[in-house]
């Protein structure tokens, strides 16, 4: 928790907001003001939880599929935050579920991630999971449905590359990075069954 609040932290205050905390670099730790990056906050988290579980001499991924219904259902918390609190806005746009004229891109995250935290309770109840394929699953369908959801925001984020957010750029990573793990492993697999025959 400690890794991953921090994570979040430090990529909103390098990333997105630097200039201004270079020159007011006591306002990084006022951090009840608001001024954090998801992605910045899981990576964060996630490396310190390898490398204590490594040091545990414990499997990560069975504790990654143990959290990864937990890490669902609170992201979909956080953005209910995000909403209130009124960041993470989208662009403006007339459509019947507009608020105040703009798309709520953070309820947009917020129901695609219950639709994500449903179907993997649903995967979590069969009786033979692989190790981890929760927790890849979730990153895969969480990549897709923020790499779409960012499409539709406006809030300033810091610089874009070929007009993508850097949220879309980790996602479209993340997204391609699992489909080269799937194909690897069913080559693997394949190759294992050849040789057994």
């Amino acid at each position: 928790m400690v890794s991953g609040f921090w994570g979040a932290r430090l990529f909103h205050v390098f990333y997105e907001q630097w200039p201004f905390y270079n020159e007011y670099p006591s306002e990084i730790f006022k951090f009840w003001k608001g001024g954090f990056v998801y992605f910045g906050g899981f990576f964060s988290a996630g490396f310190f939880a390898f490398i204590y579980l490594l040091f545990k001499k414990q499997n990560f991924l069975n504790w990654a599929n143990f959290m990864t219904p937990l890490l669902s259902a609170s992201y979909s918390l956080g953005r209910v935050g995000c909403f209130f609190e009124g960041c993470c806005y989208g662009r403006f746009c007339s459509l019947p579920w507009a608020i105040d004229g703009r798309h709520p891109t953070q309820l947009y995250m917020v129901f695609s991630e219950f639709f994500i935290l449903g179907f993997l309770l649903f995967i979590e109840k069969q009786k033979k999971i692989l190790h981890g394929i929760l927790f890849f699953m979730w990153i895969f369908l969480h990549s897709i449905f923020r790499f779409v959801f960012e499409l539709f925001r406006e809030d300033d984020r810091g610089n874009f590359f070929l007009g993508l957010s850097i949220s879309q750029w980790i996602s479209l990573g993340l997204i391609i990075g699992l489909i080269f793990m799937a194909i690897f492993y069913i080559l693997k697999k394949q190759y294992t069954l050849k040789n057994k025959i």
